[in-house]
């Protein structure tokens, strides 16, 4: 486990956060709201060039991260990651979302936008339309 981020108001227990040490995983970014007996929340994890998502919505029977699997909820994009934290109904999700974006999002947007301006890539290019879209 390399480094795991939290954006929520509330912190997992280490003992959650045992539970996902298996996966060895390169990043964690989660958002949590602890009610007591039950909690929301959304996790997305980075391992290689691959992401993928854990609900973290549970109840006083189970804890957010319990059978967490990497292949469960495994997604090729981190995109669809955003979009499915977008879509929940927690506000630490779309946290979450804002985070990922930020960090990974708008970094990539600005690296390509600066790529096509440094090679002078020309506007009728289709490598433009591409770079354009992203940005």
């Amino acid at each position: 486990m390399e480094k795991i981020i939290s954006v929520g108001r509330d912190e997992l227990s280490e003992w959650d956060l045992k539970e996902v040490e298996k996966l060895e995983f390169d990043l964690m970014v989660y958002g949590y709201e602890n009610g007591g007996y039950d909690g929301s929340g959304f996790a997305a994890f980075k391992k290689g060039d691959k992401w993928f998502y854990q609900e973290l919505g549970h109840c006083s029977c189970n804890g957010p991260l319990e059978n967490v699997s990497m292949s469960a909820n495994m997604v090729v994009s981190l995109d669809q990651v955003i979009s499915l934290a977008e879509g929940n109904y927690s506000d630490v999700s779309k946290e979450v979302a804002t985070y990922l974006k930020r960090n990974f999002v708008d970094k990539v947007d600005d690296v390509l936008m600066n790529l096509a301006l440094r090679y002078n890539i020309p506007e009728s290019d289709p490598d433009w339309v591409i770079i354009k879209s992203r940005v």
